[in-house]
C-alpha cells in the first residue's frame, strides 16, 4: 500500500457530475492526486478488473448499480482497500447500511452524509495514510 497521499490511487463512484467535480476537489484539497470516476456501481466493477484503487470513494443512489449492491461485489470479490460511503440519502438508511456492511470484512473508513467536506476525508483517512 501506498504511504504517501499523492501515490493512492482512487475511485470515485458517483452519478451526479457536479458532485462528483466537488468531491474530487475535496480529494485534491486533503492531497490525493490520482483519481478515477466510475458514474455507477457496474462502471466501477469493470474499472476493477483493470486495476484495484486503494481506496474507492462511493455514492449509495445511483442508476444502473447503486452502492449498496456494488459494495456487496467488492465484498464478494474480498476488496481490501479502504472505503468511504458518501450519500444523500436520510441518516436511517445510512445507519441501516453501515450496520449490514459492519458483518463484511470491507475496510469502511467513514459513512458521510452530503456535503462532503475535506475534514471529514481527513477523519478517514488519518490513521491510514496520516501524511499530507
Amino acid at each position: 500500500m501506498p504511504q504517501r497521499r499523492q501515490d493512492i490511487e482512487i475511485l470515485l463512484v458517483e452519478d451526479n457530475e457536479l458532485t462528483a467535480i466537488e468531491i474530487e476537489q475535496i480529494l485534491h484539497a486533503a492531497h490525493f492526486s490520482t483519481i478515477k470516476r466510475a458514474g455507477n456501481g457496474r462502471e466501477a466493477l469493470d474499472m476493477l478488473r483493470q486495476s484495484s484503487p486503494d481506496l474507492i470513494v462511493s455514492d449509495l443512489r445511483m442508476p444502473v448499480m447503486g452502492g449498496y449492491e456494488f459494495l456487496q461485489r467488492l465484498a464478494e470479490q474480498e476488496y481490501r482497500g479502504g472505503i468511504i460511503i458518501v450519500s444523500g440519502v436520510d441518516e436511517e438508511i445510512m445507519q441501516s447500511v453501515e450496520s449490514s456492511l459492519s458483518a463484511s470484512k470491507l475496510n469502511i473508513l467513514g459513512i458521510f452524509s452530503k456535503p462532503l467536506d475535506v475534514e471529514d476525508i481527513e477523519s478517514a483517512v488519518k490513521w491510514v495514510w496520516p501524511d499530507a
